[in-house]
């Protein structure tokens, strides 16, 4: 094979490596799932802390923990919390007292899931979703940055009690997504910087290889 041939299918490499490869991983790996789907949880959660959802999260510098909460239910009553762990654990062993708010997050308006025109809505320490509250139905979606909007590090727990007020059905039936920053940004700009350095390495070897006197004409 000639050498030019062997310049060029690298120089192709790098080029899918830093704009084809590259995005696909940030894309990939722009959000980390921590839990996804429908959950169940008790009417004994209204009274005992134990009987709460809770899903632990960690939040390092920078990051977000994006979050998606809606009733199963129009009968369903549910409302969304966030400690901080150790507060989560202290709440635990008592089981006996019920915090009804948590950490400042961020609403957002966004009762039709479009991303693109949400708008920042208010900062809140807890959200209730209840028929009579008229919410039912929102699939709103959160941000928190461990204080407000400012970025705080640390370990953290989403905690979720409700009420089922049909019958003697207990059930309570939400659907959640929670989702924190991943590394896609950095990934994607590694492998973008690697891809141009294979590129620029290559073209260069080419060109020298090119402009190199040959024996005999020196």
């Amino acid at each position: 094979m000639k050498k030019s041939k062997i310049f060029i299918i690298f120089i192709i490499i790098g080029l899918i490596l830093a704009f084809v490869i590259g995005p696909i991983f940030g894309t990939t790996l722009s959000k980390i799932t921590y839990d996804s789907g429908t959950q169940t949880i008790s009417e004994e959660s209204d009274s005992h802390f134990a009987e709460r959802y809770a899903q632990p999260f960690r939040l390092k510098k920078d990051q977000t923990c994006y979050i998606r909460f809606s009733n199963f239910y129009p009968n369903v009553t549910v409302d969304l919390i966030i400690l901080t762990k150790n507060s989560y654990h202290d709440y635990y062993e008592t089981n006996d007292t019920t915090p009804t708010t948590g950490l400042t997050f961020i609403l957002l308006d966004n009762d039709l899931g479009d991303e693109e025109y949400s708008t920042l809505y208010r900062s809140l320490t807890s959200y209730d979703i209840s028929p009579s509250g008229g919410t039912y139905g929102n699939n709103v979606r959160i941000e928190f940055r461990g204080n407000g909007i400012s970025s705080w590090p640390g370990e953290y727990y989403i905690v979720v009690e409700g009420f089922n007020s049909y019958g003697e059905n207990d059930e309570v039936k939400f659907d959640i997504n929670v989702a924190v920053d991943g590394p896609g940004d950095t990934v994607q700009n590694i492998m973008m910087i690697i891809g141009i350095i294979i590129v620029a390495i290559v073209a260069v070897i080419w060109v020298y290889s090119i402009l190199k006197p040959k024996e005999g004409e020196r």
